[in-house]
């Protein structure tokens, strides 16, 4: 059974999880009724780097811990380990499909209803 963590944990182990860390920061601009084409652009722009700024400031921390887990995973390879192929292969092959699945999902948001050859 897995061990249950507690926030003071969490926290002394650099893991704030992200519902903690979203709670105070700055929110979209919500559209106002009757707002000018100049509003518009300025909130558009406004939420566009907010949403790229949360990218780049959840996605950093997220990739380190993806890279760390992977080498805690091929330290597993060493000789206090007994495994077979197929358990490596099985092991990757979810692993290859996770990470494609993610893959998929970036290039769902940039995908276009034009077609061209």
């Amino acid at each position: 059974m897995a061990r249950k963590v507690s926030t003071e944990d969490a926290e002394q182990d650099g893991v704030i999880s992200d519902d903690a860390e979203e709670r105070s920061l700055p929110r979209l601009l919500p559209a106002k009724p009757n707002e000018t084409a100049e509003e518009k652009s300025a909130r558009h722009l406004y939420n566009n780097n907010l949403r790229h700024a949360n990218f780049r400031r959840l996605g950093a921390p997220r990739v380190t811990r993806v890279l760390n887990t992977i080498r805690l995973l091929s330290k597993l390879a060493g000789p206090s380990y007994s495994y077979d192929a197929a358990e490596v292969a099985r092991m990757f092959a979810v692993i290859d499909q996770v990470i494609d699945n993610a893959k998929l999902a970036f290039q769902k948001s940039k995908v276009t209803d034009t077609f061209d050859f």
